[in-house]
């Protein structure tokens, strides 16, 4: 049994915004437009740059749509979120020509990483906070 002040110190946590989830989500954002940059900044100009740099942009906006409902504690998205780091690392095999450098390749690997390990974290943290109130009828 929890003592009134380790409960209340619970409870606080809960209704907080992720916060921490949120920042990994920003930090993300952040390497995978650098990533974006210096790949784009590799390629040759044609209609596939065009297509990269499109995707990627549409990839921030789902990310950073991603990181205002992860501080809301959506679960949903935490899957969402876990799906792009694992597309993060799954893009490795298919890494335009001439951006297969190592800085972009360890771009990759701690873009997918940081992206899976948030949606487990948010997705942990979503349910337990689901259990939490069920539990207190609040």
């Amino acid at each position: 049994m929890l003592r009134k002040k380790d409960y209340i110190d619970q409870e606080i946590t809960i209704f907080k915004p992720n916060a921490i989830d949120f920042f990994w989500m920003m930090l993300f954002i952040i390497l995978n437009t650098v990533l974006t940059i210096r790949s784009t900044s590799l390629m040759e100009y044609t209609i596939r740059i065009f297509i990269f740099d499109i995707f990627n942009i549409v990839l921030t906006l789902v990310m950073f749509l991603a990181a205002e409902q992860i501080k809301k504690y959506h679960k949903e998205w935490s899957y969402v979120v876990i799906g792009v780091g694992i597309f993060q690392l799954v893009h490795l095999a298919f890494l335009p020509e001439h951006t297969n450098t190592v800085f972009n390749i360890i771009l990759y690997v701690i873009t997918g990483l940081l992206a899976i390990y948030t949606g487990v974290s948010s997705l942990l943290k979503s349910i337990f906070r689901a259990k939490f109130i069920k539990k207190e009828g609040v």
